[in-house]
């Protein structure tokens, strides 16, 4: 039966997915949010808003797109790697903090 839909996009409501423990995230819930670093100064930079994710087989990455208030018109791919790229992610403020220079 599986086999009728090879190739088809499946879709399940949110509310039917699992819970998921502290630090976990769909990336849905990840789509929209700004991307910030911080300059020498600790000074926040806006990178740009995450556009949708990469699976690489090593870690996701997130696509950053430029938004009005991003410091330039660049697209970024920036690893998911939690702690040494990805600092924190705050869903209520659908912001992500990584440490990662706006010229890398």
């Amino acid at each position: 039966a599986a086999e009728l839909l090879r190739g088809y996009d499946i879709m399940v409501p949110k509310s039917a997915l699992p819970a998921l423990d502290d630090g976990e995230f769909y990336w849905d819930d990840l789509i929209g949010c700004t991307v910030r670093a911080q300059d020498d100064e600790g000074n926040a930079l806006d990178l740009g808003t995450v556009n949708y994710l990469l699976e690489t087989g090593a870690n996701d990455v997130l696509v950053v797109r430029a938004s009005e208030t991003s410091v330039d018109d660049r697209e970024r791919l920036i690893p998911y790697i939690e702690d040494d790229v990805v600092v924190s992610v705050d869903l209520a403020k659908a912001i992500i903090d990584v440490n990662w220079h706006p010229d890398d």
